[in-house]
């Protein structure tokens, strides 16, 4: 039975009276709704969203969720949303002091380098009051030795 509540205003409320669905009968919604060719595989929040425009039952959140994150296409094809950083690299111990420098330079208007000796790590910040940036007005900069 399918009863409409409020029917002459804005506001339209669905009750529909019926049994309540096995667990045979959630997972078989849940699967047809996830691996539909028609664009399934869609994760836990839009599968949930498309089922619960037609069903519900307690716990339906967290059975998607279980369901979605035992389905082997899904997670085969996972997409991971964590920058790759790149690799370490070890470097050989200078003998020498500045004999290997390291720089790294942040900035727009002004730029900021932090030079780091690499012999004993002894840091230095320089402020660069340049309008364009490149190496040789880097190099002009630093005093030669």
């Amino acid at each position: 039975m399918i009863c409409y509540i409020f029917l002459n205003s804005a506001i339209k409320i669905k009750v529909v009276d019926r049994e309540p669905l096995t667990e045979d009968e959630q997972q078989r919604i849940i699967r047809e709704f996830h691996e539909n060719p028609l664009g399934g595989h869609q994760g836990i929040a839009r599968t949930h969203q498309r089922i619960s425009q037609q069903y519900h039952w307690k716990g339906m959140r967290q059975m998607i969720k279980n369901y979605i994150l035992s389905c082997a296409t899904c997670q085969f094809n996972k997409t991971t949303n964590r920058t790759i950083k790149e690799p370490l690299v070890i470097t050989t111990t200078t003998s020498r002091p500045f004999e290997k420098i390291f720089m790294d330079i942040v900035g727009f208007f002004y730029y900021i380098c932090h030079v780091v000796n690499g012999l004993n790590s002894f840091n230095q910040i320089h402020i660069l009051f340049l309008k364009k940036l490149n190496g040789k007005l880097i190099l002009n900069k630093f005093p030669s030795t």
